[in-house]
């Protein structure tokens, strides 16, 4: 009876589905430890971490039978940071370089080296910190009376930037 039946063939596609929790995710857990911090969103794991000059992301997937894939890892270095301001009349100006390195990895091994470089110049006003002065002065420099700072405004600046990987 059904000697005659031939399996369906396969077609291959070169469409793919997305996952399905990349799309309808909506459960995100986040543990914070300030300097190290893991973040659970649906099947994706993540461990990021900040001390100082050292930076890394280590990213790892959770399949339905609960085995987890380590699928890719950066570090990165900062090597240079320097920076300074000066403040001239009610005029703060700033600059800042910074230059690192950094390693990205999956577990078949190094996948890249880069280095990382930025700088930037910034302008703000730094009238309130002048009030603040004058008004201090005025007061005997007593630190108990309210000054423009207390007033929650803030100075406007410009930042004028360049970074690049």
């Amino acid at each position: 009876m059904y000697d005659d039946c031939t399996p369906r063939q396969k077609k291959e596609s070169r469409y793919k589905l997305t996952d399905f929790d990349e799309t309808h995710c909506n459960y995100v857990s986040t543990l914070d430890f300030v300097v190290i911090k893991q973040i659970d969103e649906c099947g994706w794991s993540r461990v990021v971490f900040d001390v100082g000059k050292l930076s890394g992301d280590f990213k790892y997937y959770m399949d339905i039978s609960g085995d987890t894939r380590f699928i890719k890892g950066i570090l990165e270095a900062t090597v240079i940071n320097v920076g300074g301001s000066m403040k001239k009349g009610p005029i703060q100006i700033g600059a800042n370089v910074k230059a690192g390195v950094g390693v990205e990895f999956t577990s078949r091994g190094v996948e890249d080296v880069y280095v990382t470089g930025e700088a930037s110049v910034n302008v703000k006003s730094n009238i309130i910190d002048c009030f603040d002065d004058h008004i201090s002065e005025a007061n005997g420099g007593d630190k108990s009376q309210p000054g423009m700072g207390d007033a929650q405004l803030s100075d406007k600046g410009v930042e004028i930037g360049v970074k690049g990987e």
